[in-house]
C-alpha cells in the first residue's frame, strides 16, 4: 500500500509518504527524519536501472551510516523486483510502487528517476535518467 501526500519540489519539504517495502514491512519517509534520504526508483525492464544500481550499491556502502539508500520498484511484481535486486547486488531497501503513485508524487518522468532529501526533509535534487557512481556521491553530497 502506497499513500503520498504533496507532490515534490526542489527547495521544498518533501511529501509525506508511507510504503510497504519488498519484504512486505511498512514503512515511511518519516522513519528516515535527520538522515539524508536518496530515492531511486527503478523498474525490472529497465536497462539503464540495471546498470545503475550496481553504483549506487557502492555509493551505499561506503556511506551507509550517512545516508539512507531507498529502491522503489516501479510497477513491477513482487518476483520481477526480487529477481532485479539479486540480479543487480543490491542491500539497500526497496520499497514497492505497484500503480507508480510515489514517482509520480516525486516528479518522475522516466526510469531511472532519483531524488534527495536532505536531513532536515526538504527535496534538494530531482534527476531523471541514469546516474554514475560520482553523481550519485555528488546528489547525496558526499564527495
Amino acid at each position: 500500500t502506497v499513500a503520498v501526500t504533496g507532490t515534490a519540489q526542489v527547495g521544498r519539504a518533501a511529501p509525506r509518504a508511507s510504503f510497504t517495502y519488498l519484504d512486505g514491512s511498512s514503512g515511511s519517509l518519516s522513519d528516515f527524519a535527520g538522515s539524508t534520504v536518496i530515492l531511486n526508483f527503478w523498474g525490472s525492464t529497465c536497462a539503464p536501472c540495471l546498470r545503475e544500481m550496481p553504483a549506487l550499491e557502492r555509493v551505499h556502502r561506503d556511506v551507509g551510516g550517512a545516508v539512507t539508500v531507498l529502491g522503489v520498484d516501479v510497477a513491477d511484481s513482487v518476483g520481477s523486483a526480487r529477481s532485479m535486486v539479486a540480479r543487480t547486488g543490491a542491500s539497500y531497501a526497496q520499497v514497492r510502487d505497484p500503480r507508480g503513485t510515489l514517482m509520480a508524487a516525486f516528479r518522475g518522468i522516466r526510469l531511472p528517476h532519483t531524488v534527495v532529501i536532505d536531513a532536515k526533509g526538504t527535496v534538494v535534487a530531482i534527476a531523471d535518467g541514469a546516474q554514475t557512481e560520482a553523481s550519485f556521491r555528488r546528489l547525496a553530497g558526499a564527495g
